[in-house]
């Protein structure tokens, strides 16, 4: 892999637990790359721009300035990810108004992937919120949170 090419973030799953699957998260270019014995670093840029406002629609935009922000992906080798995301905000010429550019796949809320959202829902039927937060690198409260606005059922005790 290249730094600069376009790519597709292909991660599996640890092998002795059930989140088994190859996920993909499409539409960015690594930039960077960082590993550490507790975490996996992504440096990515989304490669598609916003083309309109997202308040009144207008074409006529500008760069505004660039945010590098911090986002929760799936886990990979049994080490939590974290997408460095590079994201562009923009100012409309007709309403004033500034706003980031929508990121594929990203939960704005959250500051997690949508497939990691999927993830924890999944997996938060069979786990407890601290051993998920552990395994994916957030906080069990935000785990929490996700259940809570999902309306779905939690465990609560450890295993």
């Amino acid at each position: 892999m290249h730094y600069g090419e376009n790519i597709s973030i292909v991660f599996e799953f640890p092998k002795e637990s059930c989140l088994n699957r190859k996920c993909v998260l499409n539409s960015y270019k690594i930039i960077d790359r960082e590993e550490t014995d507790k975490n996996i670093t992504l440096c990515v840029i989304p490669v598609k721009n916003h083309t309109s406002c997202k308040y009144c629609g207008h074409t006529a935009i500008r760069k505004y300035r660039v945010q590098s922000q911090p986002y929760h992906d799936t886990p990979k080798d049994c080490k939590p990810v974290v997408l460095l995301i590079d994201v562009q905000r923009y100012l409309c010429k007709k309403c004033g108004k500034t706003f980031l550019e929508a990121l594929p796949g990203i939960h704005r809320i959250h500051n997690m992937s949508t497939r990691l959202i999927d993830l924890i829902l999944r997996e938060g039927k069979h786990q407890a919120p601290s051993i998920l937060a552990k395994t994916i690198g957030c906080g069990s409260d935000e785990i929490a949170r996700i259940f809570t606005e999902e309306k779905t059922p939690l465990i609560h005790a450890e295993r």
